[in-house]
């Protein structure tokens, strides 16, 4: 998939993205986004366990730290989740 951001001058900044979803039984869905391209952002992952009763729980995996990070559910109504750092242009 493609994230295609644009600011308020107009200029673009592409995003190449896969994403996974597997929806569990009895519980909520699971799904797994990794960021393939552009360079500066290649191997960023974020993970997310949504739960019909109670917070979700999120993960974010930085490659260039190679460190995971929770991600309060309580960020949730931020930009992508908590996700802002990658969408600079």
């Amino acid at each position: 998939m493609l994230m295609v951001l644009r600011n308020k001058q107009g200029e673009e900044s592409v995003r190449e993205i896969r994403i996974k979803n597997l929806e569990m039984e009895n519980d909520g869905d699971k799904s797994l986004t990794v960021f393939d391209k552009p360079r500066d952002v290649k191997g960023t992952a974020f993970l997310s366990f949504s739960h019909p009763v109670g917070a979700d729980d999120q993960w974010l995996y930085l490659p260039a730290l190679k460190r995971v990070k929770r991600i309060a559910s309580r960020n949730k109504s931020g930009p992508l989740w908590g996700l802002s750092l990658l969408l600079k242009t």
